[in-house]
């Protein structure tokens, strides 16, 4: 309970009432030896450091949950730490990094057919593009996911209620007819066609306007 406690008050964006109750969680976990807890603790601590405190700090918790959520075979929690490092890396601009730990995030959710989870990784690939001003790529990618959203109804609260518009907005940038033509050619692609897509353009500059990348 301390643990979902101190979770909650992140959510609000209360770091000051949610830091104490997360540590203590994790020093009983630690006292239990229960090792899923020892992940998801530290895992949200280290999303109050990266919103709230010291940003190294949180990215090098991360590191250590990656490690952790992959011995104990918690492969949801390690897909999500993952997908966690891909959107530091999109929001400190370090699209390499954010496209190759999306990648291995994706990898994950697929062993454990994770609907929600290849969205969001997706949705990594489809800001990254925006980001170094691929405006077929991104809307490729985005008319994808709105594809799968009309198939396979909700993706989850947290997307509708806030991640899909933070994913959204920084495809503005690229907005435009190219972005517009690639968005209805997206639609027509199944997730898991719209992932390999994504996958094979990773690190690849934008092509110029009016051609088609093979």
């Amino acid at each position: 309970m301390l643990f979902r406690l101190g979770t909650v008050f992140l959510n609000m964006q209360q770091p000051e009432r949610g830091r104490p109750l997360l540590e203590e969680s994790l020093a009983g976990f630690r006292r239990l030896r229960n090792k899923m807890g020892e992940c998801e603790a530290p895992g949200n601590l280290a999303d109050l450091e990266l919103m709230f405190g010291d940003a190294v700090l949180g990215r090098q918790l991360l590191e250590e949950n990656v490690a952790l959520a992959h011995e104990i075979g918690f492969t949801w929690w390690e897909a999500g730490t993952l997908h966690s490092l891909a959107e530091y890396a999109l929001k400190t601009g370090d699209l390499d990094e954010a496209e190759r730990r999306a990648a291995q995030a994706l990898e994950l959710d697929k062993q454990i057919r994770d609907r929600s989870g290849r969205i969001y990784a997706i949705a990594c690939f489809a800001w990254a593009a925006a980001a170094r001003g691929d405006a077929a790529r991104a809307g490729r990618i985005w008319g994808a996911i709105e594809a799968e959203e009309a198939r396979g109804g909700p993706v989850g609260r947290s997307w509708e209620d806030r991640y899909r518009a933070e994913y959204e907005a920084p495809l503005a940038v690229v907005a435009g007819p190219e972005f517009e033509h690639a968005r209805a050619d997206g639609a027509k692609l199944t997730i898991e066609d719209a992932i390999q897509d994504a996958l094979a353009g990773r690190n690849h500059p934008p092509a110029e306007s009016g051609t088609v990348r093979t």
